[in-house]
Parts: C-alpha cells; sequence; structure tokens
C-alpha cells in the first residue's frame, strides 16, 4: 500500500529480534559448539549467555568482549571470530526477506526510473530507480539506486560509487523537478 508516497507493506518485514534470535543463537550454539552442549542445553551455556547480552553485531567487538568479560582464550575467541556468527544472521535475515517477499507476494512499488528520496542516518539522499533490479536484490524487497551525483561515494581510487542498494520501506516517490539553469 502507497502512503504518502511511501510504500507500507501490509506484513511488516521481519526481523531476527528478541525470540527470533535466542531460537537462532540457540541453533547456531548447537551446530557450532556441539562439544558445549553435551548434556546440557545450549540456552544454560556461558555463550548464550554472552551472546544475548553482549553482542553488537560485529564477530571482532564479541571476540575482545569474550576476552575481557567472560575469561575467553585468544585461541578460542579468534576460533568464535573465524565461526563467523555475523555471517550466518546476514544469511538467515536474506532468507526471512526472500520468504517474505514471497509468502506476501510483493514486487518493487514504484516503476523503474522513478525518482526517489531516502531518509538516511546522513540525511535524505536522491536518485532514481535503476533499470537493473536484478533477482538479488528484488527477491530480498530491495531497489538498487542510481544515486545522485552529490550523494555517492567517492573511494580513495577515484571510484565513484553511484549504485546501492535500499529496502523498498525507504524509498519515497518525489517529484521531478524542473531545473532552470
Amino acid at each position: 500500500m502507497i502512503l504518502n508516497n511511501k510504500w507500507v507493506p501490509e506484513v511488516p518485514r521481519p526481523e531476527l529480534t528478541d525470540e527470533a534470535f535466542e531460537k537462532f543463537i540457540k541453533v547456531w550454539i548447537e551446530k557450532e559448539y556441539p562439544d558445549d552442549c553435551e548434556g546440557i542445553p545450549a540456552e544454560e551455556t556461558g555463550l548464550y549467555e554472552a551472546l544475548l547480552s553482549d553482542w553488537k553485531g560485529s564477530d571482532e567487538l564479541m571476540a575482545e568482549d569474550l576476552i575481557k568479560c567472560y575469561g575467553w582464550s585468544y585461541a578460542e575467541a579468534k576460533e568464535f571470530e573465524e565461526k563467523s556468527l555475523s555471517f550466518a544472521i546476514n544469511k538467515k535475515e536474506r532468507e526471512m526477506f526472500q520468504q517474505w517477499v514471497a509468502e506476501n507476494g510483493y514486487t518493487l512499488p514504484f516503476p523503474t526510473g522513478s525518482r526517489v528520496k531516502i531518509d538516511t542516518w546522513r540525511g535524505a539522499v536522491y536518485g532514481v530507480i535503476a533499470q537493473n533490479q536484478g533477482e538479488y536484490f528484488s527477491t530480498k524487497g530491495q531497489a538498487v539506486v542510481n544515486l545522485d551525483i552529490e550523494n555517492a561515494i567517492v573511494t580513495y581510487s577515484g571510484t565513484v560509487l553511484d549504485q546501492r542498494a535500499f529496502p523498498w520501506e525507504m524509498l519515497e516517490l518525489v517529484e521531478e523537478q524542473n531545473e532552470t539553469l
């Protein structure tokens, strides 16, 4: 449904938070640390409690916390880092988004070529919905947007990154502005 030029899904985008996150962590620990779960449920391991209370989205930061706050050795923390919980979380979220799009029959809410505004933590950016909406993005409820040049990112090597993917809910349809020089 379009409300105030923004797409609002009838079924909200799923999130891996609270109870769903707890279930995911339990399954992840059982898979990655089976020896620690012999004889006790994953929910009773120290790692489970540590992840629920201290996870900040970074394997490296969590490894540091495991050393500083939970008495893990450097080798144990490095092993945790290499198991890449953040990658597993991203993969699970992508699966959830794909299922959400498929189950609800969602498609790109605005036509390609539409001018859109996206509110980001750095402020509003503007661009045009790109023609190359590949399966990778559309099945996850994201749109590829060609950003206006002033919103593009220029790398140290001079490459201009003027195309980004945004969740459909972030797109706001805007009127084309007639610019006079």
